[in-house]
């Protein structure tokens, strides 16, 4: 984030054989710095930063307010079936079924893994299917509730 707000992309990609450093700022669609090393491209997008807002007040609809941050916090409901085994899993290691949970979404999203193909969403029978094998000792019969 800068001092703005505005929280900045810094990634390293490849154009053409040669590696460079890419600083985007996602509020600010087209606000992109590309420099040699990482400390050149965040220096550049705070210029860029400054330039955009500056013609986007001058010439523009109006100066964009950076996205909030996400809180890390959301509601989810369960087959009654998956809260009861994900409870039984997280008290066999000792832990909240909170920690439980987000132990294993932290491995999922890190591991770039997808329970419902993004590409074919219909098959979330499927993807349920999974789960309920994940969760499942081997050869036990879950209920259908």
């Amino acid at each position: 984030m800068n001092d703005l707000g505005y929280a900045i992309v810094l990634r390293r990609e490849q154009s053409g054989g040669d590696w460079a450093w890419v600083a985007s700022v996602p509020d600010l669609p087209g606000c992109v710095a590309t420099e040699e090393t990482p400390e050149g491209a965040l220096q550049h997008i705070k210029v860029s930063i400054d330039d955009y807002l500056e013609d986007q007040a001058r010439y523009g609809p109006g100066v964009p307010m950076p996205s909030s941050e996400p809180s890390g916090r959301f509601t989810i409901r369960v087959p009654r079936w998956v809260h009861r085994r994900l409870r039984s899993q997280a008290d066999s290691e000792g832990i909240s079924l909170n920690q439980y949970v987000t132990s294993i979404l932290s491995y999922w999203v890190s591991q770039g893994q997808q329970l419902v193909p993004a590409a074919n969403p219909p098959s979330l029978r499927v993807s349920e299917n999974r789960v309920k094998q994940c969760l499942s000792p081997a050869g036990t019969a879950l209920p259908n509730e």
